[in-house]
């Protein structure tokens, strides 16, 4: 059992390939064919597609007619599994570009929408089972790893929060960090709005 899950690895690393977008997104004035396309392959079900065709593109369609649409496109999500060594050379690919650390779920999506890979999620799980055993056991014990965050320099990046837990009180605080010297930029307190209001009308009755 072991050869065979190291002969599958060394394939998956010679079989390696890039990654990219599958269906792009469709211009103005895009067919009833491209738009179908496009919101099947980010894996909506058949009820959003036909509620982002409603909302988004004006297009009233029926459900029978988007069956009848997807069956002449021939596009299906049963039985057109890619091989396992297109799988696996996808994931290794998605993990080079800084997808190290997610799931089989968040994995199974990426594969699908943006690789143009058909994978079920129980076959992209036991990919991830071999090629990242490590990482797999830690999320199972819900011990992820921590992230490092890197920053060009002073005033790259600021981290900026608020705290409403005080607004029953009339007031909130909001404040700015900076990313690369941890230096506070701003702690302030703000007053709500509403009690902001309130206070100006309870003022002008007196």
């Amino acid at each position: 059992m072991a050869i065979h899950m190291i002969e599958m690895i060394i394939l998956i690393c010679l079989c390696a390939t890039t990654v990219h977008a599958i269906v792009p997104y469709p211009r103005n004035g895009a067919s009833l064919d491209e738009l179908v396309a496009y919101y099947f392959s980010l894996l909506y079900t058949q009820n959003e597609i036909l509620g982002f065709l409603l909302f988004v593109d004006n297009v009233m369609l029926r459900k029978r007619t988007l069956k009848r649409i997807l069956r002449r496109l021939n596009l299906r999500r049963r039985g057109i599994e890619n091989p396992l060594v297109d799988i696996g050379s996808k994931i290794i690919d998605l993990r080079r570009f800084g997808y190290d650390q997610v799931g089989y779920r968040t994995m199974w999506r990426l594969l699908n929408t943006f690789c143009g890979v058909h994978a079920t999620q129980e076959t992209v799980r036991l990919t991830l089972t071999v090629i990242d055993t490590d990482g797999v056991n830690a999320r199972r014990r819900r011990r992820l790893i921590r992230r490092s965050k890197h920053s060009r320099g002073p005033n790259y990046c600021l981290h900026v929060d608020g705290y409403d837990k005080l607004k029953p009180f009339g007031i909130s605080i909001h404040g700015c960090m900076d990313g690369f010297s941890r230096k506070i930029m701003w702690l302030t307190p703000v007053i709500p709005t509403k009690t902001h209001v309130t206070l100006l009308v309870t003022t002008s009755n007196i």
